[in-house]
């Protein structure tokens, strides 16, 4: 408890003991209790003993109001509250105890320190410095704000009533004023005579409170409230800046005569020589406004500001104003169409037409926008882009960019991309159509923050610098009235984050300056998460530094070098960042197949690692990017994330891809049709032509018929040997793949046509595979699956599987020579089926026009119909030459099948069989690349 002067009461003889409690002294008196030093015989401790004074027992209301004190400090529990151990009542006695604190109080800082100021003595340690006077009033604050959540008012607050303890305790003593804020009522108005009291007394049985302390509306009569006791913590932040008081109150006269005319003078020139942030005194001045409304809604609101200045973040300048109708402020403006997935769709999957404008002016560094908007009835919303690329860095606006989407109640969502990729969302969030919001944005080092009303909606936090330096607005309609656009530019930090400059010497292009920071950095914070970011950063300067360079030579040593770098990351404790920064060399160096790997080795290794988040997010960056323009890529990393990350497809932005994923993704006739995640990630492991995720997906399937799919997969791949070990380990699919084996065992010859024991689905699922094999088999194995197909013909069959057979024994009975039947054949085919773009039928037809006019004249007609990529091949080594779309292993196979068959029914004997060599070359080289990976 606080040692305080004593203020003029009875003087009574000491007792003994109180209670249980032994006596040692009084350490002080007050106008309800008296205070004393007290020791627990049972526990055996000192603590402090606070009993109600004799000559005020029979006072009426003095007992409810002692009581109520303490149990209100009992119910409160903070490291900056003093606590309760024990309240007694009698008839005759009301006391209660709470640890004895030793220590000074606050006023009694305040006082010694000014003390020694005029006399030009040392002064006090915290006195003297405003950082450690902030700490306190950090606490105090954090106390205030906890009781104000509890619906509790101090009412009481100043310096006396807080003891600092030796070891920086913190403590809010006096809790005899508060009071629950719903059980408040209007206080009386003090009159203008009531002098007789000290300011800085409290007034027992009068207006609750002290008067240099009372903010303005309490003065007159009104009840006390969050922001009376903001007013307090405005005075106390006064005197800890400038050891005085912001005012001149001596009296209630005083006080209400020279209210209307007051003003504060600023810290800094109340007090000169005592270094104070211009940053703490706006908190001050903010605190102490005479109108309740223009201070602090919630004591939070300091806690906001407190924590940027001892974290030292920068302050905002004004800088520029941007006007939205003013051409001049805009270097572009233009309607552009937004587009995704086109390397996924092999079409524009159009989103809409937007208007964009991109400021004319560049803004670097640290900066913040701030706006009003009016969205009216009809309106969606609005886009602030930034990070945008300079003019001569391109026009692909979206590319690496942030984008924030604010909707409207007709379009609700607010979201933030990266490169039109989404990184946050909130689908509840948006402007309320018809009345005027403000937008605040600010981006500094590595963050992006959003506030609409003041309220922050979005926290983001970058791994890497931001590059870019204009702005735009993006409009998806003109259905909003949008303000001036204000522009500020922050001062510097008062604590410069360590990294602060290489980060700049990186953005300015001085790759060796930067290195050597970060490196130096690196080893001056090992084990720390500075160390660990400069480590991740200097890799960065090695790949920045590659892409500039034109030396083939040159960017191969400086990958490889960034390769070494990111791998110091295992050691430090950092080995999520090890793998994404290796996974971003890999990337520019466009092998997919490494980048994918250490992206899936971090997401495996690193579950539940803290910074899992940024592999996470750049997994699905990536997949979100190559859905534009590298169809391979975006299968690759559809996988992963199905594999890996699935939680991000309860994301609409993922669902959508996902969607036209499903659609494009052509399906394969081997497998049995299901509508899962599951099925899509066995297809595409199938077409990415991936054994080993194949082999996982088998082991996780959770159905027979999902075991058998992945199985089919891995046959269509020529990976036999895999199918029977995993076969032998798993009796429950013997049966459904028994021909298939046999097949591979034995060949197929004819007549070995029975599969009775099968379903419908599975025995024509085997027969399609058999004659699948018909390029792969010599002569008499395709003489007994043209057999095989002829009979299926036979049978009674849907129409779409009639087609399918038809056309593999159209196909058949061209390559053996057996044309009339396959014109015949083909002739069969209804008309319509042929007709448009339907590719399963050019091969058929140019056969037809092979067999009869020669091969100049098939290759002619698949000219005018179609581009027939197998035309592209070369005879040699089945490379294709330059496509503006990657095929994948599967596709080239049905390719070079459809040129041996083209080859043969044309007569050209020769190119057939260096066609077939080659298709079996894919077979062999398949297996050894899968066996390697």
């Amino acid at each position: 408890m606080k040692k305080s002067d004593e203020i003029s009461c009875p003087v009574t003889p000491l007792p003994e003991s109180i209670g249980p409690y032994k006596i040692v002294k009084k350490i002080a008196s007050g106008g309800m209790g008296e205070v004393f030093f007290a020791v627990d015989p049972f526990c055996q401790r000192n603590l402090a003993l606070k009993k109600i004074r004799s000559d005020k027992m029979d006072v009426p209301g003095f007992k409810e109001r002692f009581l109520k004190e303490a149990k209100i400090a009992a119910r409160l529990s903070h490291p900056s509250i003093i606590p309760i151990y024990q309240i007694h009542q009698t008839d005759e006695e009301i006391y209660y105890t709470m640890p004895l604190v030793e220590g000074e109080t606050l006023k009694e800082i305040i006082h010694t320190t000014r003390k020694q100021e005029k006399e030009g003595l040392p002064q006090h340690p915290i006195g003297s410095s405003i950082p450690s006077l902030m700490r306190i009033f950090l606490s105090i604050c954090q106390a205030i704000a906890y009781c104000h959540a509890k619906s509790i008012l101090h009412r009481d607050l100043k310096p006396e009533n807080i003891i600092i303890g030796p070891y920086g305790e913190v403590l809010i003593l006096d809790w005899g004023l508060a009071d629950f804020i719903h059980s408040l009522e209007d206080e009386p108005v003090l009159e203008e005579d009531d002098d007789s009291e000290s300011p800085g007394l409290t007034k027992p049985g009068k207006i609750a409170g002290t008067l240099a302390y009372l903010s303005p509306e309490r003065v007159f009569g009104k009840k006390a409230s969050y922001a009376s006791d903001i007013y307090s913590l405005g005075i106390i932040l006064y005197q800890l800046l400038t050891l005085r008081f912001p005012f001149k109150r001596k009296s209630v006269k005083q006080y209400k005569k020279e209210l209307a005319h007051e003003s504060i003078i600023a810290p800094a020139e109340r007090a000169p020589y005592r270094d104070i942030p211009a940053g703490l005194a706006r908190i001050a001045k903010k605190c102490l406004a005479k109108r309740p409304e223009k201070r602090y809604v919630r004591v939070e609101e300091i806690l906001t500001d407190l924590n940027n200045y001892i974290e030292g973040h920068a302050e905002w300048i004004p800088y520029s104003s941007i006007r939205v109708e003013c051409k001049s402020d805009w270097e572009f403006q233009e309607n552009i169409l937004l587009a995704k997935h086109i390397a996924i769709t092999g079409k524009s999957d159009i989103m809409e037409w937007v208007n964009l404008m991109i400021a004319s002016d560049s803004f670097t560094g640290k900066i913040k926008l701030e706006t009003h908007v009016h969205i009216k009835e009809e309106g969606k919303g609005l886009g602030f882009l930034l990070n945008l690329k300079e003019p001569e860095e391109g026009r692909d606006f979206l590319q690496d960019s942030f984008f924030i989407w604010i909707g409207s109640e007709k379009n609700p969502g607010c979201g933030l991309f990266r490169s039109n990729v989404e990184l946050m969302s909130n689908p509840d969030l948006c402007l309320k159509n018809t009345l005027s919001h403000c937008i605040k944005i600010e981006k500094t080092d590595h963050h992006i923050r959003l506030y609409i009303d003041e309220l922050l909606a979005f926290d983001y936090l970058s791994h890497t610098p931001f590059q870019g330096s204009r702005f735009g607005i993006l409009l998806k309609d003109a259905d909003l009235d949008l303000g001036t656009i204000l522009v500020s530019k922050s001062s510097p930090n008062i604590l410069v984050n360590c990294l602060a400059v290489p980060d700049a010497l990186l953005k300015l292009g001085h790759f060796k300056e930067a290195l050597t920071s970060y490196r130096q950095i690196a080893s001056s914070f090992t084990g720390r998460s500075e160390g660990k970011e400069a480590t991740f950063r200097a890799g960065i300067v090695l790949l920045e530094e590659a892409t500039k360079k034109k030396s083939r030579k040159e960017k191969e040593a400086l990958f490889e070098e960034a390769l070494e770098e990111f791998n110091k990351l295992k050691e430090r404790g950092g080995s999520p960042l090890e793998y994404l920064g290796k996974s971003l060399v890999y990337k520019t160096t466009r092998e997919l197949g490494e980048e994918s790997k250490c992206l899936e080795l971090a997401l495996r290794k690193f579950v539940k690692h803290p910074l899992i988040g940024l592999v996470k997010d750049q997994t699905l960056f990536r997949l979100h990017e190559a859905s534009y323009k590298d169809r391979t890529a975006a299968y690759e990393f559809a996988l992963l994330t199905l594999r890996h990350i699935p939680e991000a497809f309860a994301k609409q932005d993922n669902q959508n891809l996902l969607r036209h994923l499903q659609k494009s993704c052509e399906g394969l006739y081997f497998l049995s049709p299901e509508d899962s995640r599951f099925h899509l990630s066995i297809e595409l492991a199938f077409w990415l032509k991936k054994e080993g995720v194949l082999t996982e997906l088998f082991s996780r399937a959770s159905t027979l018929s999902q075991k058998i799919n992945t199985l089919y997969c891995l046959l269509y791949l020529g990976r036999h040997g895999k199918v029977l070990e995993l076969v032998s380990e798993h009796p429950e699919t013997k049966k459904l793949l028994s021909p298939v084996l046999d097949f591979y065992r034995k060949g197929l010859k004819k007549g070995d046509l029975s599969y009775e024991d099968l379903s419908d689905f599975e025995r024509r699922r085997v027969l399609t595979f058999f004659s699948d094999q018909f390029y792969l088999c010599k002569k008499p194995e395709k003489l007994a699956i043209e057999e095989l197909l002829t009979n299926i013909c036979s049978q009674d069959l849907s129409f779409e599987e009639r087609l399918f057979f038809e056309r593999r024994r159209i196909a058949a009975l061209f390559y053996l020579g057996k044309t009339d039947e396959a014109l015949a054949k083909l002739e069969e085919i209804p008309a319509v089926l042929k007709e448009g773009e339907n590719y399963k039928y050019y091969v058929l037809e140019a056969c037809a026009v092979g067999a009869v006019k020669g091969f100049g004249a098939a290759k002619e007609f698949l000219g005018k119909k179609s581009d027939m990529s197998f035309l592209f091949f070369t005879q040699k080594t089945g490379k294709k030459k330059d496509s503006h779309r990657k095929i994948f292993f599967w596709e080239k196979i049905k390719q070079l099948e459809d040129a041996c068959l083209i080859y043969k029914a044309a007569g050209l004997d020769e190119k057939n069989k260096q066609t077939e060599k080659i298709l079996k070359t894919e077979f062999r080289e398949a297996k050894l690349e899968l066996q390697e990976g």
